[in-house]
């Protein structure tokens, strides 16, 4: 039985108390019964709608949902001069004129159309890869490395990063920066652990129930939800095949 095992370190809670991470299980999925079609309509739809919802406000960072996390990443000591969020980098590739849409495969092209929609981070690892029986967000230790995806050998990570480790695996640096090589959901990955990262109040409602309405639709399964945040720092599952 795959199980799943999943901590935040107190830490980063201390750093940013609002913080709230939201845990999408979705199992047994079958890639036949995936509707590519309407996957790709949806992710095209909420591109193309990026720029009107960025209308009234001077660019990409001055959106107040971008805004929070940049103010996030700075108090986790993240230079944002340099590093951006996944999602920042989402929306202002979509902004650009005649930007071209990212067709991955549909798993992820299907969390990144959530997360364009509502300008909030999202990410997902392969279940049966085994990065989700140990993960952990939490601060680097020595002896963490990362895998890049664009890289022939892992490096060692430096004390102190906000991170999603896996025992010394870092899977992903600065939260929701960059994804290793690691756990990455695939065309045949068939167990999925999507996860959405909130500092803004008010959202996560509208959030995840589009997102299973959505999955359900799109993805012909059902997903089982969990929140993390400072007063419950640890999720475990066991779950049958």
């Amino acid at each position: 039985m795959p199980e799943i095992s999943f901590t935040v370190d107190q830490k980063i809670f201390e750093k940013v108390p609002e913080l709230q991470i939201v845990l999408l299980l979705v199992h047994s999925i079958n890639a036949e019964e995936c509707n590519k079609e309407g996957i790709r309509e949806l992710l095209s739809n909420e591109w193309r709608n990026v720029n009107t919802r960025l209308s009234g406000y001077e660019n990409v960072q001055s959106h107040p949902r971008i805004k929070a996390w940049r103010e996030t990443y700075q108090k986790l000591g993240i230079p944002i001069k340099k590093l951006t969020t996944s999602v920042e980098n989402l929306v202002k590739r979509a902004a650009k004129v005649d930007s071209r849409i990212p067709e991955i495969n549909p798993l992820v092209d299907f969390y990144n159309a959530v997360s364009v929609k509502y300008f909030i981070p999202f990410g997902g690892f392969d279940v049966d890869s085994g990065v989700c029986e140990n993960l952990e967000l939490r601060l680097s230790r020595t002896g963490d490395t990362f895998q890049a995806l664009d890289a022939d050998s892992p490096i060692a990570i430096p004390e102190g990063e906000a991170c999603y480790t896996s025992g010394h695996t870092v899977v992903t640096r600065h939260v929701n920066w960059k994804q290793s090589s690691d756990g990455l959901i695939n065309n045949t990955s068939k167990n999925v652990l999507f996860m959405a990262e909130n500092v803004i109040p008010g959202i996560l409602d509208e959030v995840c129930q589009f997102f299973m309405v959505q999955c359900k639709s799109l993805i012909s399964r059902s997903c089982e939800m969990f929140i993390v945040d400072k007063t419950n720092t640890f999720y475990r599952k066991v779950y049958e095949n």
